[in-house]
């Protein structure tokens, strides 16, 4: 019998993972044809306080917690910055899903490698600015602005001839100061 020691990670190294799967329509119906995976470190404002409060509320077996699954998925943090990934990819594959999990363990990122044991195809994340007020549009006249480009990797089965050159963009509001702060925030697999 073999027998492998896991090992807790350094609390600076623990991280939420996300996983979007791609889901597009095919020959026989819907399926995944691809998954995006970024990870995000927990701190002060990227917490499992959703979960603690449903901890303390309500009294859950063992059990409970895991046929539910612990912690519950819509107790994971979420932020601005995912709804903004997500929904730059429901722009082209609306049914795409997320997925959240945790990174404690060495285990952990032994897993996510064999989850990445796939086909990788280098993608981008075009991200620009929006005015949401027209009627003050002249106040940006002569004014530059920041428009990020993300690099990351589309990780799939299929051949790379359906997943080349694949870019998904999202729009921020251009009064939000803090996207530059939670774009660093971000780590692409």
């Amino acid at each position: 019998m073999k027998t492998k020691t896991i090992e807790g990670l350094n609390i600076e190294d623990c991280r939420v993972l996300k996983e979007i799967f791609i889901i597009g329509d095919r020959n026989f119906g819907e399926s995944t044809i691809g998954q995006i995976f970024y990870k995000r470190k927990i701190n002060e404002n990227y917490n499992f306080i959703k979960q603690k409060e449903y901890d303390e509320r309500k009294e859950n077996t063992l059990l409970e917690k895991l046929l539910e699954g612990y912690p519950k998925q819509e107790n994971y943090p979420n932020d601005e910055l995912d709804d903004l990934i997500l929904s730059g990819i429901k722009q082209q594959y609306p049914k795409s899903k997320i997925k959240n999990s945790l990174i404690l363990f060495n285990i952990d990122l032994e897993n996510l490698e064999i989850l990445k044991n796939q086909n990788r195809f280098p993608s981008k994340f075009y991200i620009t600015p929006v005015i949401n007020n027209m009627s003050d549009f002249f106040m940006y006249s002569g004014k530059s602005f920041e428009s990020p480009e993300l690099d990351l990797n589309i990780f799939s089965n299929y051949s790379n001839i359906f997943m080349e050159n694949h870019s998904f963009s999202f729009h921020y509001d251009i009064e939000n100061n803090n996207l530059k702060t939670l774009l660093s925030t971000i780590e692409f697999e």
